[in-house]
């Protein structure tokens, strides 16, 4: 009786030992939940980028030119409207906040239906300082597809990005592309067949078929070529 007891006793205090270890554990992540206090800080900081770009794009031609890529990439207040806030999914892991909104979940270009692509939006806030805006656009290849699941390939393209990884997404073949809250390209890498890939991404308004030459990839649909012309619209 007295064994079967210790046995108990000792069985309990290994499981509390290994929660209290993995909790105090400097990767310890809170599974999405919506956190209301950074939610609010998030829309905050994207309506000023709003009345910011609004501003600009009030200047006279004189002042701003016509063909200023400030105006060329001006697309925040658009995305501040179609964010879909309500689905937000809030995560913390090492003293970073972040927090990855839906704004195009699933998007087939009209203009060439072999492209489908997705748009989030990512909020980051590291303990201690500002809060900063990503734009991140997931391109499928050519005959493949994002999945039913895009929502964990665009956490694990976000967490690549926030805490310099490279997970591989097994069986996906797409290309990511980051943006700052100016819609300038940051970044971006490719995955092939699940494994990563880093490659050279930019964006240009042309419509063409997909292509690889070595380590750089033109993308088609008003998407990747050599020079950064533009994300979609």
């Amino acid at each position: 009786m007295k064994n079967n007891l210790f046995k108990t006793l000792l069985g309990t205090s290994f499981i509390f030992l290994v929660f209290i270890f993995y909790s105090c554990g400097k990767n310890y992540v809170v599974e999405p939940t919506v956190n209301s206090g950074f939610l609010l800080e998030a829309k905050s900081y994207i309506t000023s980028l709003s009345n910011s770009e609004k501003s600009l794009l009030n200047l006279p031609f004189s002042q701003l030119s016509e063909n200023s890529v400030l105006r060329k990439f001006a697309r925040i207040s658009k995305l501040e409207g179609s964010a879909k806030w309500e689905k937000a999914k809030d995560y913390y892991r090492n003293g970073t906040n972040y927090s990855i909104i839906p704004v195009d979940e699933h998007l087939y270009h009209p203009n060439s239906s072999a492209i489908e692509s997705s748009r989030y939006l990512l909020f980051s806030k590291k303990d201690g300082h500002k809060i900063q805006m990503n734009i991140i656009e997931i391109y499928r290849n050519e005959n493949t597809s994002l999945g039913t699941n895009v929502e964990t390939t665009v956490r694990t393209s976000a967490e690549n990005r926030l805490f310099n990884e490279q997970k591989n997404i097994p069986g996906l073949s797409a290309s990511v592309i980051f943006y700052n809250c100016y819609y300038f390209n940051i970044g971006s890498y490719s995955f092939n067949n699940g494994s990563l890939e880093n490659v050279n991404i930019v964006c240009k308004n042309t419509y063409k078929k997909l292509s690889t030459n070595g380590e750089s990839k033109t993308f088609s649909g008003n998407v990747i070529s050599p020079n950064n012309n533009g994300p979609i619209a």
